[in-house]
């Protein structure tokens, strides 16, 4: 299957543009004393071996994800809506942590890729320069519920894990699922490959239980730190 840009995937969607000047300002100065004050989680997100400081905030409006690393270098960027969300996963085993950076609304979160690649943050988007993809977990309410839930699996067998999204919805008495696996290479994703299929609605669960259920059912979940 050829390249198919994330934003038009209905488990993946684009995130909306903001301007960068309030995180150019605010990367500005020292760049442990900058992370340090912002109560940062550790990650790896170079490869060399160190620790390296992630922080978010919600400041004068805007949601802020950065960077310092162990060897001085520091990066930030407007983060997806709210600050609440942020997840340091290194989903393809490569030893280099990636940041999911979002924010909820009722139930359901909403997740911006961000690498950390010769010294920029940089958002993984679709090919040729696409939308930044945005993966999601959790039920959604609309004219329709619906579930989604995302991974990290080798689902091509090629021995490099897979960023999988999930979405289940009811049709009739059944919960219909579809599975879409993405190929990230540097800040590119591609879409590789779908499947899909129906089960039975489980006895005993709510609707949201039950759609919650079944996108885990089929996909592998990803081994995060601790972001808290």
């Amino acid at each position: 299957m050829g390249p198919v840009e994330p934003a038009n995937d209905p488990g993946v969607s684009a995130s909306p543009s903001v301007t960068p000047s309030a995180a150019e300002k605010l990367s500005k100065g020292d760049p442990q004393r900058f992370c340090s004050r912002r109560d940062p989680v550790v990650a790896d997100v170079d490869g060399d071996g160190r620790e390296d400081q992630v922080f978010h905030s919600w400041v004068k409006g805007q949601a802020l994800v950065g960077v310092c690393t162990a060897a001085g270098k520091k990066d930030s960027r407007p983060g997806l809506g709210m600050s609440e969300l942020l997840q340091i996963i290194d989903f393809d085993g490569d030893g280099r942590d990636e940041i999911f950076f979002g924010s909820t609304g009722i139930t359901i979160g909403g997740y911006e890729v961000t690498r950390f690649l010769r010294g920029r943050l940089r958002l993984v988007r679709g090919p040729l320069g696409g939308e930044p993809m945005v993966v999601r977990q959790g039920a959604e309410f609309t004219n329709r519920m619906v579930g989604r839930a995302f991974g990290c699996e080798d689902i091509d067998e090629d021995g490099t894990a897979n960023l999988v999204q999930v979405t289940t919805r009811f049709q009739g008495q059944d919960v219909r699922w579809k599975r879409t696996w993405y190929s990230v290479r540097g800040a590119s994703a591609e879409r590789v490959g779908h499947d899909g299929g129906s089960e039975p609605r489980g006895e005993g669960e709510s609707r949201i239980d039950v759609l919650m259920r079944a996108a885990r059912d089929h996909v592998r979940a990803c081994e995060a730190r601790e972001s808290s």
